[in-house]
């Protein structure tokens, strides 16, 4: 009915005087291409100027796009009728037929409608295959991989050529190829490469589950279970317990695996001490028992027992014999000496003690004042002995005279002036232009004498030092020490008419001096002394380093257990590298 009445207007409007883009128009919808027809309607449109013939146009197009509608409309629900099941991508194809003519779209926008109508469908399809995939990917976080890729299937039928769902489907496969390798080298008792593989799988996984939460932890716990036996039967304890931690829920096997380690190393540190009598292995034994059970008794008695013994090596003994003194000052040896041990007191580092002087004495002198023979009486480790060869303070005076001018009084005398303007003028007064006194007062002065100058001290001292090292027998140090102080000071009496004052010679006393002189050298010898057991934790770790270089490993754990203990006691930083490099050796030798 339509198109007769479109062909009735067609026949009306070519009667008239048609404008020839009409009459192509025309020719376009009686072949029913009505797109062509209505763009060339709308170019006669835009030529046209009559107000009838512009209403008929205007008419005419919109029975066009009528029919426009009609067609696609019609033909859009054909092919949505022909789909067996409509998926995402071919509802996109019906919207896309619908967009291309959707500009010619009539007054009751019935393509823009229908447009509306099928994304509605093809969103409400998306939305499907989207949660398909959120049910998918939580069956594979519940490891049902077949029923994951079954809800994904589906979701891929809705919509083929989304990427979205097409990675996703990729990743459940990743994840299934995780998980039924994981299965296969279980089922092999390779519980290594399980572990591997499920850690593989659980990188891809929100919570990055361990392998002992998945639906295999009864076969992984056999698995592991009897991995540590072989570990604790090769007596490989941390490295069991290392193992455990990488898995969940299984706490009390690491607290079993440490009580049987602790037990081990027990029995190792008391082998040692009641069977060998070997304190050094012991205490390195004790320590890793230790780390195991912290908090047990019998752990911590075996280790003090086994560190009050080693704390008895790392000590070392000193040895400060009475210098000998210059004839002119018998006690300054003594004086030396004693000045000498009271400052290494304060600056020795932990584990150097110093034997009391009179008892040394009491045995150089036994020993024919031969160092080496300290060594087996006394039992110390070095051995400083000196001789004060000068040791004296000169004082000087330098006294000079000097000379001050004071006022005593005055007297009169012809006044100079008055001379003068006689010889100029004559007696005669009246001619003189001006007349000056006759006579004036002068000051008259005396010259004192007094006694000033400078006084000086000076004091001297000559010391020769020589350090002995009783193990290794020889003398290690020889070194002469010389020290000088100057003190000086000015004075003068007092001429108190002068304003001259009194400054009195101020002169330190001899003994004063000397005890500056005597520190001063003193502090130079104990750098020496210090420098023989500083960094004391570097040599205990480079003589370990060093039996360890020629394989004696069990003489190396002397050194080490000396050296860990000193660090301990003498509060070496944790972080000191030598302290460090101890422990790992330890580690290293004993486990």
């Amino acid at each position: 009915m339509k198109v007769c009445l479109l062909l009735t207007a067609v026949m009306i409007i070519q009667a008239c005087a048609t404008p020839p883009k009409v009459k192509t128009g025309n020719e376009f919808l009686i072949k029913n291409e009505y797109i062509k027809a209505v763009q060339s309607y709308e170019e006669a449109l835009l030529e046209t100027e009559s107000a009838t013939t512009r209403g008929e146009i205007e008419k005419k197009i919109a029975e066009t796009k009528v029919a426009i509608a009609d067609k696609y409309i019609a033909k859009a629900a054909k092919m949505y009728g022909m789909l067996e099941k409509a998926t995402v991508s071919e509802i996109e194809q019906i919207i896309s037929l619908l967009e291309e003519v959707v500009r010619w779209d009539d007054d009751e926008k019935r393509i823009t409608k229908k447009i509306e109508q099928y994304r509605t469908e093809a969103k409400r399809l998306l939305n499907n295959a989207e949660d398909l995939q959120r049910r998918a990917l939580l069956e594979s976080e519940k490891y049902r991989y077949e029923s994951a890729l079954g809800i994904m299937k589906k979701a891929l039928q809705i919509d083929p050529s989304n990427k979205t769902l097409q990675r996703a489907e990729r990743k459940l496969l990743e994840r299934k190829g995780h998980y039924d390798r994981t299965v296969v080298y279980l089922d092999e008792n390779n519980l290594d490469k399980a572990v591997a593989e499920f850690h593989s799988l659980s990188q891809s996984l929100p919570q990055h589950p361990l392998i002992t939460d998945s639906p295999l932890k009864d076969q992984v716990i056999g698995l592991i279970e009897e991995k540590i036996g072989k570990l604790e039967l090769e007596n490989k304890w941390f490295e069991a317990i290392d193992y455990l931690k990488d898995f969940k829920g299984l706490e009390k096997n690491i607290e079993e695996v440490k009580q049987n380690g602790a037990g081990y190393y027990y029995g190792l540190a008391r082998n040692a001490m009641v069977e060998e009598n070997n304190y050094h292995k012991a205490y390195v034994y004790s320590l890793i028992a230790i780390k195991f059970k912290p908090d047990s008794v019998d752990m911590f008695n075996i280790h003090k027992e086994a560190s009050d013994k080693v704390g008895k090596n790392i000590q070392k003994h000193i040895a400060v014999a009475s210098f000998d003194s210059p004839s002119n000052d018998p006690d300054a040896g003594k004086q030396f000496s004693d000045s000498l041990i009271s400052y290494l007191y304060q600056v020795l580092p932990y584990g150097i003690n110093i034997l009391e002087r009179d008892k040394i004495d009491f045995v150089l002198k036994e020993n024919q004042n031969e160092a080496k023979n300290i060594s087996e009486s006394l039992g110390v480790d070095l051995v400083v002995t000196g001789t004060v060869s000068l040791f004296k303070v000169d004082t000087s005076i330098d006294k000079r005279t000097g000379t001050v001018k004071v006022e005593i009084g005055e007297e009169t005398v012809e006044n100079p002036e008055f001379s003068q303007m006689l010889k100029l003028y004559g007696t005669d007064l009246t001619q003189w232009p001006e007349i000056p006194d006759k006579t004036i007062k002068k000051k008259t002065y005396e010259f004192l004498k007094y006694t000033k100058g400078t006084g000086q001290k000076k004091g001297f001292a000559k010391v020769s030092i020589r350090i002995f090292d009783t193990r290794k027998g020889t003398i290690t140090f020889v070194n002469d020490y010389d020290g000088s102080v100057e003190k000086t000071s000015k004075f003068q009496d007092e001429v108190e008419a002068a304003g001259v004052k009194y400054i009195p010679l101020n002169l330190p006393p001899d003994t004063e001096i000397k005890e500056e002189i005597r520190k001063k050298i003193v502090s130079e010898i104990a750098k020496v002394v210090e420098a023989s057991f500083e960094e004391r934790e570097v040599r205990f770790l480079n003589q370990a380093k060093f039996y360890l270089d020629r394989k004696e490993t069990d003489t190396a754990i002397e050194p080490l257990a000396e050296g860990h203990l000193y660090c301990i006691r003498a509060n070496v930083s944790k972080e000191n590298e030598s302290f460090l490099e101890i422990n790992r050796l330890i580690d290293k030798i004993i486990r």
